[in-house]
C-alpha cells in the first residue's frame, strides 16, 4: 500500500472516531449524525481508494472516487440539519450511490496504453494521420513487421 494512501487512511480513521466520540455522543442531534455518517463514508472512501491503488484495480478506484465526491453533500445536509431546515438526507446519499455506479460506468480503458509489444517502431503502433504520408521506409517497415493480433495485416 503506497505511503499516501495509509496515510490518508489514517486519517480518516482518527477524524472518523473523533467526529463520533466528541461530537456525536457527546451531544447527539440530527446534524451531527449526518456529519458523522459523512465521516464514515470519507473513511469507507479512502480505505477502498487505497485497496484499489494497492491492487492496480480501476473500477474500484473510480468507485471510491465516486462516493468520497458525495461528502460535501453530507456536510451541506448536516448544516441544513443544524439550522433547522429540512435536511433532505436523501441528495447526499443519491449522490454517492450514483457516484459509486456512474463514474466506473465511464471508465473506458487506459488513457495512453503505449505500444503494443508486437509494434516494432512508433511508427506501426500510431494510427496514420491522414494529412500526412509516411515515408517508403517506414513502409517498408510496416510490411516486414510480425502481425500485430490487435492490428489488420497491410
Amino acid at each position: 500500500m503506497p505511503v499516501l494512501g495509509s496515510a490518508q487512511v489514517l486519517v480518516a480513521t482518527i477524524a472518523t472516531f473523533c467526529m463520533i466520540g466528541l461530537g456525536f455522543l457527546y451531544r447527539p442531534s440530527r446534524a451531527s449524525a449526518i456529519w458523522s455518517i459523512a465521516f464514515v463514508v470519507v473513511l469507507i472512501g479512502s480505505s477502498a481508494e487505497s485497496v484499489a491503488v494497492a491492487r492496480g484495480i480501476d473500477l474500484l478506484r473510480a468507485g471510491s472516487t465516486g462516493v468520497l465526491l458525495s461528502t460535501t453533500a453530507f456536510v451541506w445536509s448536516g448544516l441544513r440539519a443544524y439550522r433547522g431546515a429540512p435536511s433532505l438526507v436523501a441528495i447526499p446519499s443519491a449522490t454517492a450511490i450514483a457516484g459509486a455506479v456512474i463514474l466506473p460506468l465511464t471508465l473506458g480503458g487506459p488513457a495512453s496504453p503505449g505500444p503494443s509489444a508486437c509494434c516494432s517502431d512508433s511508427w506501426a503502433c500510431t494510427p496514420p494521420s491522414p494529412w500526412s504520408r509516411p515515408s517508403a521506409a517506414a513502409v517498408r517497415r510496416t510490411r516486414t513487421a510480425p502481425p500485430c493480433p490487435s492490428r489488420p495485416s497491410p
